[in-house]
């Protein structure tokens, strides 16, 4: 069975691409956390890490969960969030649902390889974006469908990114038949940005029930508590899914869950699916560059 945990990216046991004055700062830091301010010797795309946000609820300090910024067809900046759906606790979103309670930090990452940087309320965070409204999800109004492959939920903020915050729109794809490698990003149990890194051949569920899952083998890191709805992406940063299920460290090829955006990309009624507000209603578009 697909494990329902919480997830995402805390990562590799491996620093080499540190350099000396790196690894001094990092002796004390968790071998598994992979830190993007690191030179990790594997290129992370730049639109993955100004995507990347995380989710917290009114006036906390660390992080709840996490959630990627997506691009559109249209290309105008709309705040859309991608995230999982389970994030909640047995509760579910209905369609047009306030989340106001809910706080949006944009760009939370370490600047300095291991130094880390506290996370500050939306109050004190000009990066940040408080509350949305639920425009696509898996659930339905009446409780758990069952079915891990519908764990998603797209939210419009409430507002436009401000100025000023150095943000991207990744960009994504539907195509999930042949993808070798890839990268998972999140915010391990409040902590500021790590990766994950993918370098095998992802490939679909064969579990009962759970077509339109991703399994990834996480190849360096772990992912954990925090990561969950954080994006699984391709090497050139274009969405698959989000993630949902943990990973032990080291991942020695454990795999990593994601409920895919093709399986879901016309779940729902019209108007309110995720191809409705990432293509337009286009069902001819199947990938989209970032937006930086």
């Amino acid at each position: 069975m697909i494990k329902h945990a919480f997830i995402l990216a805390s990562l590799v046991a491996v620093f080499s691409g540190c350099d000396s004055a790196q690894k001094t700062s990092l002796e004390n830091v968790d071998p598994c956390y992979l830190d993007p301010a690191c030179s990790l010797g594997v290129a992370i795309p730049s639109s993955l890490l100004q995507s990347t946000v995380t989710i917290t609820s009114n006036n906390a300090t660390q992080a709840g969960y996490s959630g990627v910024l997506l691009n559109n067809v249209s290309g105008d900046e709309t705040p859309y969030v991608l995230t999982a759906r389970h994030t909640r606790a047995g509760q579910h979103d209905d369609l047009n649902e306030s989340l106001d309670w809910l706080e949006f930090h944009i760009g939370y990452r370490n600047r300095t390889c291991g130094v880390e940087q506290p996370l500050q309320p939306c109050s004190q965070n000009p990066c940040c974006v408080q509350g949305g409204t639920v425009v696509a999800t898996g659930a339905e109004r009446d409780g758990w469908d069952g079915l891990s492959s519908r764990d998603f939920r797209l939210i419009r903020l409430s507002g436009p990114i401000p100025s000023g915050c150095q943000v991207a729109y990744s960009g994504w794809s539907l195509d999930t038949t042949s993808v070798v490698g890839g990268v998972a990003a999140g915010f391990p149990r409040g902590r500021p940005l790590a990766v994950a890194l993918i370098e095998e051949r992802m490939r679909g569920s064969s579990f009962p029930g759970a077509e339109g899952i991703l399994l990834a083998p996480v190849a360096q890191g772990r992912l954990e508590l925090g990561q969950s709805g954080g994006p699984l992406c391709t090497t050139d940063g274009r969405v698959l899914g989000v993630i949902r299920t943990s990973t032990p460290c080291p991942a020695q090829g454990t795999a990593t869950t994601a409920p895919t955006l093709v399986h879901n990309w016309l779940h729902g009624p019209e108007g309110s699916r995720l191809v409705d507000h990432l293509a337009d209603g286009d069902t001819t578009v199947r990938s989209l560059p970032s937006l930086e």
